[in-house]
């Protein structure tokens, strides 16, 4: 007797066809972006959705972004908002950020919020997580917590755990280690595991 258990699983891991445009964007793929909406048969075209914004500035690739809002200006949901912000910051891209924070031509301001600064310390960019503590647009809005910190450990970023750590001595994270330790195992960074080991037998 056919199974169609073993089908059904292929059919879900396959990519859905609506969201070949996100996936394009997602790889800073201009030309496949570029096709799926305009040169396409009608039937294979595509329009962009409320991801399709974030997805592109999660790729770090600036120059992505900007056609995207020249290409797609007026379309619903293809203005950048907190999340197109959020993930540029998870990009690592402090350039993509300072653009839209700062309203640079052709693109709205956006401000920084914590959850910005969270997604900066996945990246691991120090640099970006400098310029949202000092810049004037975002000073005010964000701070070091240990819910940054964990976002850096479960990226595996031992060099700025480090920096946020030496940042905030005045955190509680001596309460927090053990969850910092777990979150660095999920990201499977080895070097970060043993570095906060050897930090807590220290102290």
């Amino acid at each position: 007797m056919e199974t169609r258990v073993g089908d059904s699983m292929v059919e879900k891991a396959k990519p859905q066809q609506s969201q070949w445009l996100n996936q394009a964007v997602r790889q800073a793929n201009l030309p496949l972006a570029n096709w799926l909406l305009f040169v396409a048969p009608a039937k294979w075209r595509q329009s962009p959705d409320s991801n399709t914004l974030p997805l592109a500035a999660r790729s770090g690739d600036l120059s992505m972004l900007q056609w995207l809002l020249c290409t797609c200006r007026g379309k619903d949901q293809q203005k950048p908002n907190q999340k197109t912000l959020d993930m540029a910051a998870r990009s690592g891209s402090l350039t993509m950020v300072k653009w839209l924070a700062q309203g640079l031509p052709g693109a709205d301001t956006v401000t920084p919020c914590q959850n910005t600064l969270v997604e900066a310390a996945r990246s691991g960019n120090v640099v970006l997580l400098r310029w949202l503590l000092e810049t004037a647009e975002s000073r005010k809005r964000v701070r070091i917590t240990t819910k940054v910190v964990h976002a850096a450990c479960s990226s595996g970023q031992q060099e700025t755990v480090a920096w946020l750590i030496e940042k905030t001595p005045n955190l509680p994270h001596d309460v927090r280690w053990d969850h910092y330790t777990d979150a660095a195992c999920f990201s499977g960074s080895f070097e970060l595991i043993q570095w906060l080991i050897s930090i807590r037998e220290r102290g």
